[in-house]
């Protein structure tokens, strides 16, 4: 089937888990349509078929900045990355869930951040990047991470930089598991990138839920379309709805065509969403913030690194000029990305009942 879309470039893919179905959907953003600028989000993940195997998603986003011109593939290394690691953690770990979840709250991101770089100077050196100032090509290529871990038991939420978990219950209630981080200013997140990255990464743990909850990882470009946190889960609560009396959420369509509207209607951004519907079984609660078929899927909208590492001219040949934005400091240390502001009206985009009827 051809993923390409007449004005937008989109992949998506969904099926079915022992835990629920799933569906997976990223678009290029309206104003990188309008500037022929590439989509710089992507996302992996893993179906390993049984109950006794995880299912794992990952999704990131590559700064949209010039400076960052390489980050549509920073963006895919790491959600690959992000899914091989994360499932070797599991199966070293899986029977103790304490030490797990220590060592996926701990150690994870330390491995997560080197093994990502070093997959970044193998890039570089095949596309023909100068690697001498290892630092510089990482800000090329950065990028931010959302990933979940699911399994019989619990579940994982892990998080570096900006974007959006969310978990909708039966009821319509949105539990987010990580607080919004007031010291950043206006559109900075945390990057990969970043200078000892690994102490603003985010873990969350939740056991497996006894009723059937909607579980969501999202780009900022999403709820950067609302005018606030709110309306934002109102419209992931009428989402699932929506998506429930189409059938099984593996089965709906039109996932792609509703997430490009929200970005022409508001951010312009790319918009990547990773959901699971998670059939309850287990006694639940809410994510308490602590500090037969294998296949593992990367996708990213615009490029893929296995079929384009070879050969390729460096991305600032066909990249647009986009407006010069320096970085900031954040306590003294450079790990603040800033992406480009977007216009203030298109995201006083408010939740009407006209946008719910999907």
């Amino acid at each position: 089937m051809d993923d390409t879309m007449k004005c937008k470039d989109q992949m998506s893919k969904s099926g079915r888990t022992v835990f629920g179905y799933y569906t997976i959907s990223s678009v290029q953003g309206a104003s990188h349509v309008k500037d022929h600028t590439p989509c710089q989000d992507a996302y992996a993940f893993l179906n390993d078929g049984g109950c006794d195997h995880p299912f794992i998603m990952a999704i990131a986003d590559g700064h949209g900045d010039k400076r960052y011109d390489m980050s549509q593939y920073g963006s895919e290394l790491a959600s690959k990355v992000a899914v091989k690691l994360l499932r070797r953690f599991y199966e070293e770990l899986k029977d103790s869930h304490t030490l797990l979840f220590r060592s996926f709250r701990d150690d994870f991101p330390k491995h997560l951040i080197r093994e990502w770089r070093e997959e970044v100077l193998n890039h570089a050196t095949d596309y023909g990047v100068d690697i001498e100032k290892p630092s510089e090509v990482f800000t090329r290529y950065g990028t931010t991470l959302l990933v979940a871990l699911v399994t019989k038991e619990e579940i994982l939420i892990g998080q570096l930089g900006d974007g959006d978990a969310v978990l909708v219950d039966g009821q319509g209630n949105c539990t987010t598991p990580f607080l919004q981080d007031d010291s950043l200013l206006g559109s900075a997140t945390y990057s990969l990138s970043s200078t000892e990255a690994s102490r603003f990464w985010k873990a969350a743990r939740m056991d497996y839920p006894t009723q059937t909850q909607f579980l969501a990882l999202s780009t900022d470009g999403l709820s950067n379309c609302f005018e606030d946190d709110d309306n934002f889960h109102k419209f992931m609560n009428s989402l699932y709805l929506n998506l429930k009396k189409s059938g099984p959420i593996s089965e709906y369509e039109g996932l792609s065509n509703i997430l490009f509207h929200y970005s022409q209607r508001g951010s312009g951004d790319d918009i990547t969403l990773a959901a699971i519907e998670l059939i309850g079984s287990k006694v639940g609660e809410s994510p308490n913030p602590v500090g037969n078929v294998k296949e593992v899927k990367v996708a990213n909208p615009q490029s893929s690194v296995e079929k384009e590492a070879a050969g390729n001219k460096e991305l600032d040949d066909d990249m647009p000029k986009m407006a010069e934005e320096s970085l900031q400091k954040h306590e003294g240390s450079p790990i603040i990305h800033l992406s480009s502001k977007p216009d203030e009206e298109s995201i006083n985009l408010l939740f009407s009942r006209k946008d719910r009827e999907i």
